[in-house]
């Protein structure tokens, strides 16, 4: 199965946390670079906006910045055609037993 950790540019130590949790598990995956939602103009946000502004309306930017990060790695699964992947983020904690739980 196809692991993707999102991961903001700006959080090199949490990068470093969970690539070590899945070496040491002999788990394969990708490192995706997330939408840092700190960075977002109030223009971009208000771009992402609905006409009737029922979506992201209240949200702040670090939640709409995740939004846009699972939703670009789910696009990027469908583009790929995966028939199976694994979002993670990179704050996750694994358990020894994990891969036994993605095998199942």
């Amino acid at each position: 199965m196809k692991i993707f950790v999102i991961n903001l540019k700006r959080s090199p130590d949490r990068r470093i946390k969970i690539e070590k949790q899945l070496r040491d598990l002999g788990l394969e995956y990708e490192i995706f670079e997330g939408v840092d939602g700190q960075l977002l103009t109030e223009e971009q946000i208000e771009g992402y906006l609905d006409k009737e502004h029922k979506y992201f309306k209240g949200l702040k930017k670090g939640e709409v910045g995740c939004f846009l990060s699972h939703y670009s790695v789910m696009k990027k699964i469908v583009d790929q055609k995966l028939s199976c992947a694994l979002i993670l983020e990179d704050d996750i904690l694994l358990s020894k037993n994990f891969p036994s739980v993605l095998q199942n």
